[in-house]
């Protein structure tokens, strides 16, 4: 049960701020965290250490990868606004995830696909609360015992970017998922599960100036 609860803590925060890392330039990110059911069937939740790379692509386009123990995950970032005008960052980061386990005790698999706009806006120099909804939908499956669970709904997140030194910014963020429509077997957990899922934690991000 405990590799279905960390497996099932896809990462409900983005964990990353609004504004892209502009062209050649890249952050690294340590996540860590952990994911709760917030519903009465299931209180239980799991804890979560993942590593974010994201690479520009483009002033206003990042590539992302997510490794961890939430999984596999790729995604872009897509800036809609240009910071050299606009203090207020507004930004799409779609992203895939997903895992598989097979142990002697259990095999099991999940997918997700997350849509998450973010917003960032500053407060003082160096600091910005971030802002994050989107839809995410999430599929848990023990394909031996053909049990299968699948949500679909909508996720809200609210940060705070602190940039403790020019290159590294620390980003504590809480995010909760409501699924609209949910269909399956419940008692295999994640975040589909609940009727209302949260997850938190803190983001080290760090992005060193270019040359």
């Amino acid at each position: 049960m405990l590799v279905l609860l960390v497996l099932g803590c896809l990462p409900l925060a983005p964990y990353q701020r609004a504004q892209t890392v502009g062209y050649g330039n890249w952050e690294l990110g340590v996540e860590t965290g952990g994911a709760a059911n917030l519903a009465e069937r299931d209180g239980n939740g799991g804890p979560a250490l993942d590593v974010a790379f994201r690479y520009g692509l483009g002033e206003q386009t990042d590539f992302a990868a997510r490794l961890g123990s939430s999984g596999v995950e790729l995604g872009m970032k897509l800036g809609f606004t240009d910071p050299r005008y606009a203090d207020v960052s507004v930004s799409m980061a779609p992203g895939a995830s997903g895992a598989f386990v097979d142990t002697e005790e259990l095999s099991t698999a999940y997918g997700a696909v997350h849509v998450p706009v973010l917003v960032g806006l500053p407060v003082v120099e160096g600091h910005e609360v971030q802002l994050a909804t989107g839809l995410l939908t999430h599929v848990q499956a023990i394909p031996g015992d053909h049990d299968s669970l699948w949500s679909f709904g909508a996720t809200a997140a609210v940060g705070y970017a602190w940039e403790a030194t020019k290159d590294v910014t620390l980003l504590p963020q809480v995010a909760f998922y409501l699924p609209f429509v949910r269909s399956g077997d419940a008692s295999l957990g994640g975040p589909g599960a609940a009727d209302l899922a949260m997850s938190g934690g803190i983001a080290v991000l760090v992005a060193p100036s270019p040359w």
